[in-house]
């Protein structure tokens, strides 16, 4: 397993020096920083203000105890950890101190697969798992030096990237470990997150302009973070790259009001981005919610958005029309047919594109009923508790939607 590790980052290596030519087609000064719009970011994490309550569906629509959840969880979380390698785990340790989480049906290691690997570790308190992600992470995702020094390794649609929705994850993981854990041993929880939410703004900052076409993760017009760091994706994102509710605990922690913008652009984007009648949200979209042509269908890197908008709820906004949405979708799911819809549509849901059955949809469909008021919610919920271990070549995104799903719907996932 270890060589397989070693050649996939030396090709990663060779594919993500540099992303372009320095001339930037935008018409900014390629030698210049853009101005940044909030004072240097204070090296002290600030507390993150919890939620009085979680919701948990499973105890509350379906009557199951805390410790019939506890159980589930448990045992969830040791097949997909530490299961039969060959058909069960994701996770694979590394020498004395690292691991990794891969994902098995493309044979890769994305900083999306570690980085919810440390959510999932810090919100069940696995501080070991959790370490060794992490130090996985730092020395052999992260770039050391050129333009995109400190982002982080991974796999995009087009191949290699610096995929925006990893580095806001190891962010959020990276503060609760502060908050859950401390940082007084070798691991400055606190500090990295807070480097790493830095360079999420300033990396032209850092590099005194775009360079190699490498840009900001997030841009300071829309406050939306891109679908890709680069010149070539600038005015693109992902309805899985906005995830307002963890802007929300990044203004906490770093008290700047850019992450409170942030939180704002990314309901407003959300709204504007589902479509009014199914309430399916396109793989791609320029900031205003207009699908990239070619990307107006439904499809499964964006099942995510609905965790992203449960949470947004979970960790305490109030916003009415994650209520309205999650009525949509469910109804439109639910005329589909409880156990028969299928994987990939047309926005309007008037063509299944992939009507094969996807457990992660399944999953996230659960946690979208977190916020619906219509009357079969309850089977959403029931279909993710009756979901037994993911296995085969599939377990690495069913089986962490899986898992996180399971943490959400019986209010584990909490804010530390």
């Amino acid at each position: 397993m270890r060589g397989l590790v070693s050649a996939l980052f030396a090709a990663s290596a060779l594919g993500l020096g540099g992303c372009g030519a320095t001339v930037d087609p935008l018409g900014r000064d390629p030698q210049r920083a853009e101005p940044d719009p909030s004072p240097p970011v204070e090296r002290t994490v600030h507390p993150l203000v919890a939620p009085a309550s979680y919701p948990n569906a499973f105890a509350d629509l379906l009557g199951k105890t805390e410790p019939e959840i506890d159980q589930k969880l448990d045992a969830t979380f040791e097949r997909l950890f530490h299961g039969s390698p060959t058909t069960e785990a994701v996770y694979f340790t590394i020498g004395d101190d690292q691991a990794y989480v891969q994902d098995i049906l493309h044979g890769d290691v994305r900083s999306e697969g570690v980085a919810l690997g440390m959510l999932i570790a810090v919100e069940m308190n696995h501080r070991d798992e959790f370490d060794r992600l992490w130090k996985f992470a730092a020395s052999s995702l992260r770039y050391a030096s050129g333009p995109s020094r400190g982002y982080f390794r991974s796999t995009c649609a087009e191949g290699p990237c610096a995929d925006p929705y990893g580095h806001q994850e190891l962010a959020l993981s990276l503060l609760f470990a502060h908050g859950r854990w401390g940082s007084d041993r070798d691991i400055d929880y606190g500090t990295e997150a807070l480097e790493l939410l830095d360079v999420l703004w300033n990396k032209e900052r850092d590099n005194g302009g775009v360079v190699d076409g490498v840009i900001n993760v997030f841009d300071t017009d829309s406050w939306l973070a891109v679908d890709e760091p680069t010149v070539a994706r600038a005015g693109l994102t992902r309805p899985e790259n906005v995830k307002p509710g963890y802007y929300a605990l990044f203004a906490q922690a770093t008290a700047e009001e850019r992450w409170v913008k942030a939180a704002d652009a990314g309901r407003a984007f959300l709204k504007a981005a589902a479509h009014p009648k199914s309430g399916l949200l396109p793989s791609r979209a320029g900031f205003d919610g207009v699908p990239e042509p070619g990307s107006d269908t439904f499809t499964p890197e964006v099942y995510r958005a609905q965790l992203n908008m449960a949470l947004d709820q979970v960790f305490g906004a109030e916003e009415p029309w994650y209520g309205t949405e999650s009525d949509r979708l469910l109804g439109f799911f639910a005329g589909q047919g409880m156990t028969t819809y299928g994987a990939s549509y047309s926005l309007d849901g008037a063509r299944c594109l992939d009507c094969t059955r996807s457990l992660a949809l399944v999953c996230m469909n659960g946690v979208s009923a977190l916020s619906a008021s219509t009357a079969g919610k309850s089977s959403f919920v029931d279909a993710v508790w009756q979901l037994e271990g993911v296995t085969g070549d599939n377990r690495y995104y069913d089986g962490i939607l899986h898992l996180l799903s399971l943490l959400t719907l019986s209010g584990r996932l909490r804010v530390y």
